[in-house]
């Protein structure tokens, strides 16, 4: 039986970077009230368990040391958020040695990033410390050591983001919540991984990985504690940081420094708990390689004792193992490496090279963008032009290699639709209806076959161009459980109205998709094809049900994995249980299966569209074409030599092996392919006879 919940509140899906991503802004006033809420200060006491860290820097950013605490700067180095630097507290487990923080100090002391007003204590009951947040209990059990909440929406109240609007142009018509399960709490087990709640005067006290997680991470922005100081920025540092930035943060006291045995466990355990609570393909592991926990697993691949070692390097390379070779998905990856890292280093740049899934996924990547670069470069308008839209007889062809939303700066300059999928796809439909009173079009081929995802958002926004119905989309939290509905409709025309004029059925609609048609892109793929305003064109979609969840470990390293939402269309059949979801985390079956090498032959997809039967003849001449000129380049330059030849026995076997090699008619593609590495190694052997008989 499920429990159903009628939302009052809607928490805005907004999606932004590369692949499939996820931010949680409040989508209602602050103004919703509890008229139990009892105001609660920061309180000066702390827990007994709780005493100050050692000071082993004289770093001046630590403002106040006594037998209890440490006072820390905190430095905000993101553009979304507008907040005041003020000075926090970090509390150390006696028992422990980890680092804890005053959760009510946090979320008040950092103005602008939260919308404190929401965080209420409600009152001490069997249960714990009850607060509500968006009038959704959140508790906090000290006594068994339990989180517990029907929704984690709870987690979520950050302040909206100050340089980008994410929903803009998108009306939300309805949003619903059903509970797949009878129970009424969802829990966090706490003291399964050996971290305490602590509470003092109705103050909670939580360990400063476990803090940053649940109300920073899911929220997309992160604070670094490297030992000297607090810095929060979006997401996390990656690869793509600048230097500046990137040292701000991993350049500190601790680097070259052993961890100890305590560190290096509190590491560990938060490890445990992260990826047995909000990793979505939890299950899918562990199947693979038959364990039940990941404790069991770690001991099972020889990382255990690399991931408790004291020397940074260790860690590094058993973290590498572990998401590369063992994971080995695309939407988990290492993002920087640790405080304990020598100072000015990054994550090992070729760590992914164990992955053979992202390889795949890279060389299909460059494959297809050669091919199309060169189709491309035949067709761009002007050098300060984005070529994204091209035309072949009554086709139009729009080219989409990721979702993104504008910031606001950008929206306003005189080019939006370089910056934002939105404005990308306004600008396609204007020039495509300009060039229909000349050259009229019949079809558009949306070609996100290079997509590998980013702000859902945008994509919501994208699909609407398509379809001038109601856009339904779920998303699944395996934590809470609870199946998430919206319908909402988009502003396509841009007319300040949200009705049937909205959207272009005017045009027979498909899209092109492939193995790196990812995430978000994987989403907009199944939407359309079960809301059948699109045919599937290409090969099966690269999949990724999951968005991602930017985290931070204890020891600093940064992540990016699957989270505990997935993203999917809304099936014509009831959902019940979870089992009954669609599973599109391995891609979505296309409607017409067309060869990659076909994608940017136009005339070849043209007649694929018109009849497969007909397509496949076509491309087949085409490939032969191909070959053939590929021969022929390796028999030209065969013959820059060949009659310089002077050992006339030679000359003729030559003759004969190139009478052998000649492509024909009935060859297969691999004969085809064979015969000209021959001709590659003939050429390769005819030149070196050349230059040894002119050799002076």
């Amino acid at each position: 039986m499920r429990k159903h919940y009628s939302s009052k509140k809607f928490i805005k899906k907004l999606i932004t970077y590369s692949f499939l991503t996820t931010i949680s802004a409040a989508a209602i006033s602050a103004a919703v009230s509890c008229s139990t809420d009892e105001s609660v200060k920061i309180t000066t006491n702390i827990p007994e368990e709780l005493k100050s860290p050692t000071n082993n820097t004289s770093n001046e950013s630590i403002k106040e040391t006594n037998n209890n605490f440490k006072s820390v700067t905190f430095e905000n180095i993101s553009s979304e958020y507008n907040i005041s630097n003020t000075n926090l507290k970090i509390f150390k487990n006696q028992n422990t040695d980890d680092i804890y923080v005053n959760v009510n100090e946090f979320i008040n002391k950092l103005n602008g990033l939260f919308l404190k007003n929401q965080f209420k204590y409600i009152k001490h009951s069997k249960l714990g410390y009850e607060y509500s947040v968006f009038n959704s209990p959140l508790i906090f059990d000290d006594i068994n050591n339990k989180i517990l909440f029907q929704n984690t929406n709870v987690f979520n109240f950050l302040e909206s983001s100050s340089t980008i609007n994410y929903t803009e142009r998108i009306k939300y018509l309805e949003n619903n919540e059903d509970k797949l399960t009878n129970d009424k709490y969802s829990e966090l087990d706490l003291g399964k991984y050996n971290f305490k709640i602590l509470e003092k005067d109705k103050n909670i006290f939580l360990p400063f990985s476990i803090f940053n997680l649940l109300f920073l991470s899911q929220g997309y922005y992160n604070i670094y504690y490297n030992g000297d100081k607090f810095i929060g920025t979006t997401l996390t540092i990656n690869k793509d940081t600048s230097s500046e930035e990137y040292n701000k943060i991993m350049n500190n006291s601790n680097n070259d420094q052993k961890q100890t045995a305590k560190q290096r466990q509190n590491n560990y355990n938060f490890l445990l708990f992260l990826f047995d609570n909000f990793y979505g393909l939890k299950n899918n592991v562990f199947k693979k390689y038959n364990v039940t926990n990941w404790d069991e697993f770690f001991q099972t691949t020889h990382l255990k004792d690399k991931l408790l070692s004291p020397e940074s390097n260790m860690n590094a390379n058993a973290y590498e193992d572990f998401i590369y070779t063992y994971l080995d998905e695309l939407h988990t990856s290492i993002q920087s490496g640790s405080y304990y890292d020598p100072k000015d280093y990054r994550a090992n740049p070729y760590a992914s090279a164990q992955s053979s899934t992202i390889q795949s996924y890279i060389n299909n990547l460059n494959k297809l963008s050669r091919i199309r670069n060169a189709t491309q470069a035949k067709n761009k308008e002007n050098e300060n032009d984005v070529n994204f839209l091209q035309f072949h007889n009554d086709i139009a062809i729009i080219y989409l290699d990721g979702f993104t939303i504008a910031t606001n700066e950008e929206i306003n300059g005189k080019e939006p639709y370089k910056y934002d999928s939105y404005f990308l796809m306004f600008e396609a439909m204007k020039r495509i209806q300009q060039h229909s009173t000349q050259h009229p079009i019949k079809k558009i081929i949306l070609d996100i076959s290079l997509n590998g995802g980013g702000s859902i958002a945008a994509m919501e926004k994208v699909a609407a161009f398509m379809s001038n119905k109601d856009q339904k989309i779920y998303y699944y939290d395996i934590l809470s459980k609870i199946l998430n509905f919206s319908k909402y409709r988009v502003d396509v025309n841009n007319d300040a109205a949200y009705d049937a004029r909205d959207g272009y059925t005017n045009y027979d609609w498909y899209i092109l998709v492939g193995k790196n048609t990812f995430s978000a892109a994987n989403l907009l793929t199944h939407i359309a094809k079960l809301g059948k305003f699109a045919k599937i064109i290409g090969n099966k979609s690269g999949g990724g049900m999951y968005s991602i969840l930017p985290v931070v470990l204890p020891d600093g390293t940064s992540l990016q994995m699957s989270s505990n939402n997935a993203w999917i269309a809304v099936p014509d059949k009831d959902i019940e249980k979870e089992n009954d979801l669609p599973y599109t985390e391995d891609g979505i079956d296309v409607d017409l299966e067309i060869p990659y090498f076909a994608y940017y032959n136009y005339d070849v997809l043209e007649a694929y569209l018109q009849n497969p039967e007909e397509g496949l003849k076509k491309y087949n001449q085409y490939i032969l074409s191909v070959k053939q000129s590929a021969w022929n380049t390796k028999y030209n330059n065969i013959n820059k030599y060949l009659n310089y030849i002077k050992n006339k026995r030679n000359k003729q076997q030559y003759l004969k092996d190139i009478e052998e090699y000649t492509i024909q008619p009935n060859d297969t593609l691999d004969q085809m392919d064979e015969k000209i590495e021959k001709m590659k190694q003939l050429f390769n052997i005819i030149q070196h006879q050349y230059q040894s008989e002119n050799r002076k």
